[in-house]
């Protein structure tokens, strides 16, 4: 998370309001579908905002329960 992120600037200082990140992701097993996810993190690097095109969020606990 502190690599890739991307920081959002208003033009009127040098602190970033935010940051963000997109990335495409393809899967290995079950489908080759390409998933396009974009992430909003606060100045603290805390998950404000994602949106998700081609796929849908799930919680670990439910990916999990699907590799059963």
């Amino acid at each position: 998370m502190w690599n890739e992120l991307s920081p959002e600037f208003d033009g009127k200082s040098d602190d970033a309001l935010y940051y963000h990140c997109r990335k495409v992701l393809v899967g290995e097993k079950r489908c080759y579908q390409s998933i396009e996810l974009t992430l909003k993190f606060n100045k603290n690097h805390k998950l404000i905002e994602k949106q998700i095109n081609g796929g849908k969020y799930i919680e670990e606990k439910e990916f999990n329960n699907q590799e059963s």
